[in-house]
């Protein structure tokens, strides 16, 4: 078999996925499975499960959606219910705030923001990035005000977003799909240095409905403004999709870069990027230097460090048991 004919066979459909999966599962070795929704999230959360491995080998499925993960969750489950070192990651998206359910197990973790790339972007995440690869000569700058910058910035791109993302809720509420997959930002936004604004565009919801798939109906800018009452509160990381943040981030770095040749130029010297960022390689490049977020910490210390213990609960009696031995000696110590 020629190497091109391996990678036709390898081609991950979700039967393909399973079947290595499957022919790669073994219980009894030091082995830590993991399914994923995509690329980008093979790369985040790879990054931190390392750290847990220890002498086990690690195997990471990209699943290519929510629903796929939540597939393979299904047929592993079905035929392994006991199984071990078998762990599932997906994005939480606005799946509270509609009202969408979908299984629930421990070996189920579910992101407290919208998505995986909310922890990425930060001014600590700019920080690193002009750090590692922006490298000025003969001008010195001090990038520090630059990350101070990003949080006003991105508290101003937060309030120019809420209306399309509380319009994605309210759609999404009213029974309406709503694809996101090829929305363009940029044909709705743009970053002018100081600020986001609104592109002028005619006919904005006509584009929406399009692009999206939605079907817009009489009440819906009456629900988008309840939506818009409701999330006054929240976090806008719990609702404002990631890659449109990580959008932002990368239009900031792009505008802050552009200034500092203009800058540099005027005292000739010069900027040189080792890697530019792009909204594709976006966790990739930044992940490495991302503080892990509590709740995955928590999760993958009770799965990987305690990896012998089962994963199906105890019945009531056997705990009851291990209480009254644990009181006794307790209370049998002089």
């Amino acid at each position: 078999m020629s190497f091109v004919d391996f990678l036709r066979q390898s081609r991950s459909t979700p039967t393909a996925l399973l079947h290595q999966f499957l022919t790669s599962y073994d219980p009894n070795e030091p082995r830590v499975y993991v399914f994923v929704e995509g690329d980008a999230d093979r790369a985040f959360y790879r990054a931190f499960i390392d750290r847990y491995l220890g002498d086990r080998r690690l195997f990471v499925y990209s699943c290519e959606g929510k629903r796929r993960v939540f597939d393979a969750y299904a047929t592993i489950t079905g035929k392994h219910p006991r199984c071990r070192n078998i762990l599932f990651f997906v994005d939480k998206d606005v799946d509270d705030l509609v009202g969408e359910t979908w299984p629930a197990d421990p070996r189920i973790f579910v992101t407290e923001w919208y998505s995986i790339e909310n922890y990425l972007t930060n001014r600590d995440s700019v920080d690193r990035y002009f750090a590692d690869f922006v490298k000025l000569r003969r001008v010195t700058m001090d990038f520090s005000g630059i990350a101070s910058q990003f949080d006003l910035e991105l508290a101003g791109f937060h309030r120019a977003i809420r209306p399309l993302m509380c319009w994605i809720i309210a759609m999404r509420r009213n029974g309406s799909r709503v694809v996101l997959a090829d929305l363009k930002l940029e044909k709705l936004f743009r970053f002018d240095g100081s600020r986001i604004v609104r592109n002028r565009m005619d006919e904005p919801m006509t584009y929406l409905c399009q692009v999206t798939q939605a079907t817009d109906h009489a009440n819906c800018w009456r629900q988008v403004r309840r939506v818009c009452r409701e999330l006054d509160r929240q976090d806008p990381k719990r609702y404002v999709r990631g890659k449109f943040e990580a959008w932002f981030l990368v239009e900031f770095v792009k505008r802050i870069i552009a200034d500092l040749v203009t800058v540099a130029a005027e005292s000739n010297g010069s900027v040189s990027i080792s890697t530019p960022l792009h909204e594709s390689n976006f966790v990739q490049m930044l992940v490495r230097g991302v503080t892990i977020p509590g709740p995955l910490d928590s999760f993958l210390r009770f799965h990987l460090e305690t990896a012998s213990a089962p994963i199906a609960p105890q019945p009531p009696e056997a705990i009851g048991a291990k209480l009254k031995r644990f009181a006794s000696r307790i209370f049998s110590r002089p």
